[in-house]
């Protein structure tokens, strides 16, 4: 069997990223079509209190921090996708806000994935 798509998971902790190797090597190694870095970060914590500081819009405070935790999930796969193309491996990355242990294995099957990728723990979080 060939393994067209890899998905790699990713926490942003140094220890989900030891796995990087194997996959550049494993992608040389073969013709992939598709490697995915994923990265599902939690939504954020927004607090009750509401600033003073801040347009009396509380609609608009959620969505401006959830961008915002978006975004920052998002430029952490950006740097890596950039390692991978330099040794011209076909890769995208994905971001999103969910829950991990669910939204990995929904991910690979939404999008046919072939072999998931990933450290036995990561260390990110509490």
């Amino acid at each position: 069997m060939l393994f067209e798509k890899i998905l790699v998971p990713l926490d942003g902790s140094p220890l989900a990223e030891c796995v990087l190797p194997y996959v550049e090597k494993l992608a040389a190694g073969c013709e992939m079509k598709e490697i995915t870095l994923l990265r599902i970060c939690d939504g954020p914590v927004i607090p009750s209190d509401y600033p003073s500081d801040i347009p009396p819009d509380w609609d608009r405070h959620v969505k401006e921090i959830t961008d915002y935790t978006q975004q920052q999930c998002s430029l952490y796969l950006t740097k890596l996708q950039k390692n991978f193309e330099k040794s011209g491996v076909p890769v995208k990355n994905v971001s999103f806000l969910g829950d991990p242990t669910k939204d990995i294995v929904k991910y690979a099957k939404d999008n046919g994935i072939d072999m998931i990728v990933m450290a036995s723990h990561g260390r990110s979080g509490i």
